[in-house]
């Protein structure tokens, strides 16, 4: 006999905190993403497709996405914006930009983020 309760009690925990933020996830009114720079693979929660009429595809990389997604006349400057991170490496990054929706309506939105920075110093998941 072997006791797994300390291995029960851990997997409750997990179970209580998954659903604290799935409750989370549902109250705001818009996504999570998570960036990953190596692979440039997005990653989004269950609000994307409701705030955008339309699931999201995982095909697409993040550059792709910003091309087919952000509006033209923001596009240069949100690119500006990261690509400045390289030299502060700052915690966070905000920016505020036009999305387009499925029914083609251009959606205002503010982004806030944390950046991770590997042992190198560049940025690898925002």
């Amino acid at each position: 006999m072997r006791d797994i309760s300390r291995r029960k009690n851990a997997e409750a925990q997990l179970l209580a905190s998954e659903s604290r933020y799935r409750l989370a996830m549902k109250a705001i009114t818009g996504f999570v993403y998570d960036w990953e720079m190596a692979s440039d693979q997005l990653v989004v929660s269950e609000g994307y497709a409701e705030l955008l009429g339309q699931e999201f595809n995982t095909k697409l990389s993040i550059r792709q996405w910003w091309k087919d997604y952000i509006h033209p006349d923001d596009y240069a400057l949100l690119k500006a914006q990261v690509l400045a991170t390289a030299n502060t490496k700052p915690e966070r990054f905000q920016a505020s930009f036009r999305i387009r929706h499925q029914d083609g309506s251009w959606l205002h939105v503010a982004s806030r983020s944390m950046i991770v920075y590997g042992e190198n110093g560049q940025a690898n998941r925002i």
